[in-house]
């Protein structure tokens, strides 16, 4: 799942590694886990479930609230 999780972090954010105990909670979550993550402000936090939700099973049709369009993690061929 770790691999998976490294390419959504590349591919969709632009990001070439994780941060602190980001891939250690996201690897929790996407195995299954829960956390609470007590993190600063800019350090994160928000990746430690996007990239869960993109990886796990049934994320594949999100939609986009403004634009009613599938999002580029969703998108055919992703």
């Amino acid at each position: 799942m770790s691999e998976a999780a490294a390419e959504v972090l590349g591919r969709v954010f632009g990001y070439s590694s994780f941060r602190g105990q980001q891939q250690e909670i996201i690897e929790h979550v996407c195995a299954g886990g829960d956390a609470v993550a007590l993190m600063p402000t800019g350090s994160g936090k928000s990746l430690c479930y996007q990239i869960p939700a993109l990886v796990r099973e049934g994320a594949r049709s999100c939609r986009t609230r403004s634009t009613r369009s599938t999002c580029s993690a969703c998108a055919p061929g992703s």
